[in-house]
């Protein structure tokens, strides 16, 4: 078992609206729960320099989503040159960590060469893409260094999480599978898995507006509380809140607005893989 290891936890982020709003989100709830052995960093990009202010790195790689691979390898290369640690922990604007879980699987499961995620499947190319999803992953310190001394070998046509899984495919670094929780509605706390350290809280897959995911956490944070006293029962505000939920998925018109939000996306896939 390996104890007192240094965890990184890197999250993607920008000066995007969402984004903002649900790093606000996320600093009033899991962050709080850091300790001396885990250090909490968002990273942006689109700066004149490479700085690391309080808890936010600045970078230089534009903001553009092409840039979203270059962005993370940048933090990367930063992290492992100015920073002390033995694994990242790379999550994103969407993801609630519990920090004390994620600790205690790390102690239970670090190795020196570890990549471990919830396994994601692509097809690219005619080639399936096997890959830890972007929502959460660890990398030793070793992976990243072995990342950053191949990143001309990082293919930008793919995804930056396929495109990760790709490199490391190729360096035989095999995928560790670890599982997390996937927020549809409103977080009942009976549907919650409190075994597991991550949960993607990204709603717009869901047909519900991505301003309702910090939310989503601060219920996500009140779960855990309530898990630790031992008092798992549902009270009638929850219940509220997950009916009013329900409502909005059945009325809020998200594939309109999904023809305009994703045209970046559907525009980096055509002019890559066709």
């Amino acid at each position: 078992m390996s104890k007192n290891k240094k965890i990184l936890i890197l999250v993607l982020s920008s000066n995007g609206f969402i984004h903002s709003v649900n790093r606000f989100f996320q600093k009033i709830t899991w962050v709080k729960n850091s300790s001396h052995n885990v250090q909490v960093v968002f990273y942006k990009g689109g700066y004149k320099s490479e700085d690391l202010r309080g808890d936010t790195l600045y970078l230089k790689t534009k903001t553009d989503f092409q840039s979203v691979g270059l962005k993370t390898i940048e933090a990367f290369e930063w992290s492992y040159n100015n920073l002390n640690f033995d694994l990242i922990f790379r999550t994103n604007a969407s993801s609630y960590v519990h920090i004390p879980s994620l600790i205690k699987y790390v102690e239970k499961n670090f190795t020196q060469s570890i990549y471990a995620g919830v396994e994601g499947k692509q097809m690219y190319f005619g080639k399936q893409f096997i890959f830890a999803s972007g929502a959460g992953y660890i990398i030793s310190r070793n992976i990243t260094k072995l990342i950053i001394d191949n990143k001309k070998n990082w293919n930008h046509r793919l995804l930056d999480d396929i495109a990760l899984g790709d490199l490391l495919t190729n360096k035989n670094i095999p995928l560790k599978i670890f599982d997390r929780n996937d927020i549809n509605v409103f977080p009942l706390i009976k549907d919650y898995d409190f075994k597991l350290f991550l949960t993607r809280c990204k709603l717009n897959h869901y047909n519900l507006p991505r301003i309702l995911e910090g939310f989503v956490m601060l219920q996500i944070n009140k779960n855990f509380e309530k898990y630790k006293k031992g008092t798992l029962e549902e009270n009638l505000y929850e219940r509220v809140f997950f009916n009013i939920f329900r409502l909005v998925q059945k009325i809020y018109p998200g594939k309109f607005f999904s023809k305009y939000k994703y045209r970046e996306y559907r525009k980096y896939l055509r002019d890559n893989i066709e």
